[in-house]
């Protein structure tokens, strides 16, 4: 390695030391994520700009990001990662009413899935998906990890009398 190269990472790095120090603490550690109910919709990110702010987006980005659009028209764009992975691999959960709690993160438009509902009838359901035979619970369809059957979707009745007030 050269010298030029050599000086430029030794710089890169002591900026980075210097930048890291003076951060407060809450930046260095990630900042602890809000806890967030959202009612609304998921959509994909791409039509969903295009029909309400005619915005183009590329197709192969628009339709790989889902988002939910609350009732208020507020769009939060979904963090992939396995408890949101149903939204993007089952149509039937896009485009009905649901309701997400969420993880909000200072400074991130995306937000990160912990439990889902969805409403029908004017009641609320709990959404997993569910092996019947080995009595497993995952959050997108596709076959069983323990007998390779494949997983339904499930809607269980959230009884709302007994949620703390």
């Amino acid at each position: 390695m050269r010298v030029g190269q050599s000086l430029c990472w030794i710089g890169c790095i002591l900026i980075a030391l210097v930048a890291r120090a003076r951060a407060t603490p809450d930046q260095r550690q990630g900042a602890k994520p809000e806890l967030a109910a959202l009612r609304g919709k998921i959509v994909e990110l791409g039509p969903h700009l295009m029909d309400q702010f005619h915005v183009p987006m590329d197709e192969d980005l628009g339709k790989a990001i889902m988002a939910i659009v609350t009732d208020s028209g507020e769009v939060h764009p979904l963090i992939k990662d396995v408890r949101s992975r149903g939204f993007f691999m089952d149509k039937r959960l896009r485009d009905r009413p649901m309701e997400l709690h969420i993880h909000k993160y200072s400074g991130l438009p995306f937000v990160r899935l912990i439990d889902v509902y969805s409403f029908k009838d004017g009641k609320k359901y709990k959404v997993d998906y569910w092996c019947a035979i080995c009595a497993i619970s995952t959050f997108q369809p596709g076959p069983c990890p323990c007998c390779q059957d494949e997983i339904g979707l499930r809607e269980q009745p959230v009884d709302e009398s007994q949620s703390p007030k």
